[in-house]
């Protein structure tokens, strides 16, 4: 008595098998395998229980470029991109391109911080090399007080004088340094009782600007403090890198 031809049934499926699904899960089970952060093994494994079971897939170049962003996807992209740099293995890389791999990637301050910390510990064999030194500088009536904490800490190990080192990820392009990283320094030099201190930024080529605060007893007259600007070329030869920067810290010093 019916004629289902006669009939036009219009439905949607909601799933959550689709394709951004099946990169996501691909990469939560990449993440649990090269993961070697204690702390993170207890997250990773929450989320891959927590995310839908997906088929396994293969994924390369042409499955990111399929997909298409709208409304209703946009919120996935930034999940998705980095995804894609750890699929696909992409290296970082220090000049411009097309794929922000640090900015997502790294902490540069800290990666900065450690690598001339290394590097001094290896190379500067006539200083005593240290980092994250904390001391108290100021406390309310009650409370906690607040403290400050140099990145590098260098002493001299026949006079045992001080310096100390401050790495910023910043590129100047020929200005100063702001003026708070400057106070800063003042700080370190009085209560770290420093003979030098010294601001540190990647570069490419090696500059170092010497310069001393302004008195405060008299107007306009230069005080014995200094405080240097260190700008250290960037290379891709870590050797010769780890070299140069040893000899700009030691023409700092001396």
């Amino acid at each position: 008595m019916v004629h289902k031809e006669h009939f036009y049934v219009k439905y949607t499926q909601y799933s959550n098998e689709h394709s951004i699904h099946e990169i996501l899960f691909k990469t939560i089970k990449l993440l649990a395998h090269i993961n070697s952060n204690s702390l993170l093994k207890g997250r990773i494994g929450a989320l891959t229980l927590d995310f839908p079971e997906m088929k396994e897939i293969k994924v390369n170049e042409s499955t990111f470029k399929k997909i298409v962003f709208d409304r209703k996807n946009q919120h996935y992209q930034t999940a998705l991109e980095i995804s894609k740099l750890l699929l696909l293995n992409y290296h970082p890389d220090i000049s411009k391109g097309r794929n922000d791999v640090l900015a997502l990637m790294f902490d540069m301050n800290s990666l900065w911080e450690q690598f001339i910390l290394v590097t001094l510990k290896r190379k500067l064999t006539t200083h005593f090399v240290s980092s994250q030194v904390t001391k108290s500088f100021w406390k309310p009536t009650s409370g906690y007080s607040s403290k400050m904490r140099p990145d590098i800490i260098l002493k001299c190990k026949e006079s045992q004088e001080s310096f100390v080192l401050d790495t910023k990820w910043k590129n100047l392009n020929g200005y100063n340094p702001s003026p708070e990283d400057l106070r800063q320094m003042y700080v370190y030099l009085r209560f770290y009782q420093a003979k030098k201190v010294a601001l540190v930024y990647p570069s490419d080529q090696h500059i170092i600007q010497k310069g001393n605060y302004f008195s405060s007893k008299k107007h306009l007259e230069m005080s014995d403090k200094e405080c240097s600007v260190m700008q250290i070329a960037t290379s891709t030869d870590i050797k010769t890198w780890q070299e140069e920067i040893t000899n700009q810290i030691k023409e700092l010093l001396y």
